[in-house]
């Protein structure tokens, strides 16, 4: 009996490690308009191109917190999941980051640069659609 105990939790511990922890992932991307302020819309949904989405597999999302690196930063829990935020003329290059936290309790953060000033590649630029690439 004390065999078959010991053999019953060695197969539940096999199973156990054997099942890899699925980890959150964030992304985004950003569509803002060429006008003073640039208004801009963030969609978690959207990933740029061969990149990973924002997921919490097999998990939910719980919330996301976003950092627009001019001082401004909330929570939000989804629906909706896209948010807005304007930014002033001039904004030479801030960093904007989005934390996703899953009912698993796994997060995950990804940062995109902004700027409205022409020459910084990569970044999310005004009037150019949903960037970064």
């Amino acid at each position: 009996m004390k065999r078959l105990l010991f053999l019953g939790f060695l197969l539940l511990l096999a199973a156990a490690s054997s099942a890899p922890a699925e980890a959150a992932t964030a992304n985004f991307q950003a569509n803002c308009t060429a006008a003073t302020p640039n208004d801009c819309v963030f969609d978690p949904q959207r990933a740029p191109a061969g990149q990973p989405g924002t997921s919490c597999a097999p998990s939910t999302i719980r919330r996301y917190f976003w950092d627009f690196g001019d001082g401004t930063s909330f929570f939000r829990t989804p629906p909706p999941h896209q948010t807005s935020h304007s930014f002033p003329a001039g904004t030479n290059e801030v960093w904007i980051c989005l934390t996703v936290f899953c009912n698993d309790n796994t997060s995950d953060t990804k940062c995109h640069c902004f700027s409205n000033v022409v020459g910084f590649g990569g970044c999310i630029i005004p009037g150019a659609s949903w960037t970064p690439p």
